[in-house]
């Protein structure tokens, strides 16, 4: 996945945290392989299935996320995520199974990948 991550290194060059700086390109890049592969899988208007291997996979990519955020939270490095990017999460997280595969609802939209800008961003401190 390191090669797939170096298409976005280039937007977070700007970080000055070394480690989120190699962190980053790397988890948009698999965020956007998982969201690509349920485009596949996804027929608007009627939902789809997601297979129980990526399911568990994007479960823990997604926990990995919320721990690594949560520890950078009181840092001079907190960051966020995109707006959109952070709605897919939650709305992931809510019919994501860890056995069995997952149902896609059928309100469910085609995701828009988000492939060249960033959608990690440091939170700017005021104050101190």
């Amino acid at each position: 996945m390191k090669d797939a991550s170096a298409l976005y290194d280039d937007y977070y060059e700007s970080i000055e945290n070394e480690s989120l700086k190699q962190i980053f390109p790397l988890f948009h890049a698999i965020l956007n392989n998982f969201f690509s592969f349920m485009n596949q899988k996804l027929s608007p208007g009627y939902g789809g299935h997601f297979n129980a291997d990526p399911s568990r996979e994007l479960i823990d990519v997604i926990e990995a996320f919320q721990k690594l955020q949560a520890n950078f939270k009181k840092s001079p490095v907190a960051f966020e995520l995109d707006p959109y990017y952070m709605d897919l999460i939650v709305r992931c997280s809510s019919f994501l199974s860890k056995s069995g595969g997952s149902p896609i609802p059928s309100d469910f939209p085609m995701i828009e990948l988000i492939e060249h800008r960033t959608i990690f961003s440091i939170v700017e401190r005021r104050g101190s």
